[in-house]
């Protein structure tokens, strides 16, 4: 399940529906080793249809409902909160540096979820590429935000250097295509991009929709306290840049 999920998360970029075929077949091996149950396989396959039907609806109402509903649907699969899918534990519990015992879970209604709005309701692979500008000012700033981000959070006392590379390798591979990948389609690319696309058909200005969705991201963190909400906004506001300026996850 987790090799097909990682092989999907690198075909989706240039091969959507390899992408898509590789999600279903690690829903079949959740469902064989018991980690997803024939309810879990309806919920995921209603899902990727809505997200298809998504890329294709043109008119206005009916993308805000359909939008609405993937946008519901999506945050109960990232909560784990839908039925008849469980995580599987690929790290852990081990202990990296002076900090707590780290494990690390990939479950695929997650994502698959992430994997299943990239490739089938957003146009990744049919954007232009920004022009030179464009993509400098989206590289300084996909730079910058971390370095701030991190900055503050150490200067607010809710962080402190602990710098080890022990197993680094294998979490950043498992944390950037189960959490920052399906997060980033998901804030980004589905709620951002709708917001700033209506505030474009109506020729508005593209920053208070990248701002609501930046205090989005950072209020889906409420549950790790203030300080997370507010670097997780942080974070989402530089990211929302990134995405607007270059058009891409």
């Amino acid at each position: 399940m987790v090799a097909a999920l990682l092989a999907a998360a690198v075909l989706v970029w240039f091969w959507r529906w390899a992408a898509v075929t590789l999600v279903a077949v690690a829903a079949l091996a959740g469902l064989f080793a018991s980690l997803v149950s024939l309810a879990g396989l309806a919920v995921l396959a209603v899902y990727g249809f809505g997200c298809a039907a998504y890329r294709h609806v043109k008119f206005d109402a009916r993308v805000w409902a359909l939008w609405g509903a993937l946008a519901a649907t999506t945050a109960f699969l990232f909560l784990h909160l839908m039925p008849g899918i469980a995580g599987l534990k690929v790290i852990g519990p081990v202990n990296y540096g002076a900090g707590a015992d780290y494990e690390k879970w990939v479950s695929l209604d997650k994502a698959g979820a992430g994997l299943l709005l990239l490739a089938l309701a957003l146009p990744i692979s049919a954007q232009a590429l920004p022009s030179a500008g464009r993509a400098i000012a989206a590289l300084a700033v996909a730079i910058t935000t971390p370095v701030l981000v991190l900055g503050a959070a150490v200067a607010a006392g809710a962080l402190s250097w602990d710098v080890t590379f022990a197993g680094f390798g294998i979490w950043a591979v498992f944390n950037l295509f189960s959490v920052c990948l399906a997060e980033e389609a998901f804030f980004r690319g589905l709620i951002q991009g709708r917001l700033t696309g209506w505030a474009s058909e109506r020729g508005w200005s593209p920053h208070p929709a990248i701002i609501i969705s930046a205090l989005v991201f950072g209020l889906a963190h409420f549950p790790g306290g203030v300080v997370l909400v507010a670097a997780s906004a942080m974070a989402g506001l530089g990211y929302g840049y990134v995405y607007w300026l270059s058009g891409r996850i």
